[in-house]
C-alpha cells in the first residue's frame, strides 16, 4: 500500500488553505527539486531556472541533468544555439520537424511565436506524426528547420534517413543533425553480427546503438545525402564561467552539426 501525505500550502494572501494529497514518490521528487533549487549552483538555459544538476547516464556523468526540465548537456547546448544564434539571426516563421523529440526542447519549440511545430517518432505516442524516418510521408521542401539529435546511431539504414530529411527540408532550410562519435576512429565502426542489447552496449556504448561514428566518415555520409555540413564546436564559444554555470559538454557532444540544404 503506497504511502500518501497531505501537503498544506499557506499563501501570504488571505485565501483558503489548499490541501493536496500526493503519493510518496511524488513527494520525494518535490523535495529533491526543492533541495536542488535551493542549492542553485547551475543555470539551465532551457527552463531558465537555477538548480544543482544531477548525475545522469550509464555510466553516470556528474552535473549532467537538470532536475527541473530533464535537459542534459547536449540539450542545453543545442537550445543555446537555437535561441542565441539561429532564431536571433532570422525572424522567419519556421516550420519545424523535430525527430525523436526531447520533451524539454519540444516544450520550448512549441511555445515560440509563429512557429509551426511537427514532432515525429516511430514508436512514441506523444508526437504529431508516427513515421519511419527512412520513408517519410511529407512532401518535398516541407520544413525550414529539421532537428534530429542523436538519432542516426540507432537507425540501421542511416543513409536513407539522411536522404529523407534532405528531401523534406526546404531549399534554403537547415538541419541540426548531431550524433555521438569517437574522435579516435578513422572509420565508423559497425558490426551487423552484434544483435543483442548486451553486445551492442559493449561494442557501441548503448544497448540500442548500431554503430559508432568516426567524425570524418559521419560528415561524408551526410554530405553524400546532399547536405553542406558545418561542424560547430559550440561549447568553445563560451567562457569558462558559462561552461561551468550551464554545465555544457566538453566531449564530442560539444559539436553541433549544422547542415544546410543549399551550398553556403
Amino acid at each position: 500500500m503506497p504511502a500518501f501525505y497531505k501537503v498544506h500550502f499557506r499563501p501570504k494572501r488571505k485565501i483558503p488553505i489548499e490541501t493536496h494529497v500526493i503519493g510518496a514518490a511524488a513527494l520525494r521528487r518535490l523535495l529533491r527539486l526543492i533541495r536542488a533549487r535551493l542549492a542553485g549552483t547551475h543555470e539551465c538555459p532551457v527552463c531558465r531556472r537555477r538548480y544543482r544538476f544531477e548525475a545522469f547516464g550509464d555510466p553516470p556523468r556528474p552535473k549532467a541533468r537538470c532536475p527541473g526540465c530533464g535537459a542534459v548537456e547536449r540539450h542545453r547546448l543545442l537550445w543555446l544555439y537555437l535561441s542565441r544564434e539561429l532564431f536571433a539571426e532570422s525572424k522567419r516563421a519556421y516550420r519545424i520537424l523535430h525527430c525523436a523529440p526531447e520533451p524539454c526542447l519540444s516544450q520550448q519549440l512549441r511555445s515560440l511565436p509563429g512557429v509551426q511545430y511537427v514532432s515525429m517518432d516511430l514508436s512514441a505516442n506523444n508526437v504529431s506524426v508516427k513515421a519511419d524516418i527512412t520513408a517519410l510521408a511529407f512532401r518535398d521542401n516541407s520544413f525550414d528547420l529539421v532537428i534530429c539529435n542523436h538519432v542516426f546511431e540507432h537507425i540501421p539504414d542511416d543513409r536513407a534517413a539522411m536522404r529523407e530529411l534532405f528531401r523534406v527540408c526546404k531549399v534554403d532550410g537547415i538541419a541540426l543533425l548531431s550524433v555521438p562519435y569517437d574522435a579516435a576512429l578513422d572509420h565508423t565502426y559497425e558490426d551487423w553480427s552484434i544483435t543483442t542489447p548486451e553486445g551492442r552496449r559493449k561494442a557501441f556504448g548503448q544497448y540500442d546503438h548500431v554503430r559508432t561514428y568516426s567524425p570524418g566518415d559521419y560528415v561524408r555520409r551526410v554530405s553524400d545525402a546532399g547536405w553542406t555540413v558545418t561542424q560547430l564546436r559550440y561549447t568553445d564559444r563560451f567562457s569558462e564561467e558559462e561552461v561551468s554555470r550551464f554545465a555544457l559538454p566538453l566531449d564530442c557532444q560539444k559539436t553541433i552539426f549544422r547542415c544546410d540544404r543549399r551550398r553556403v
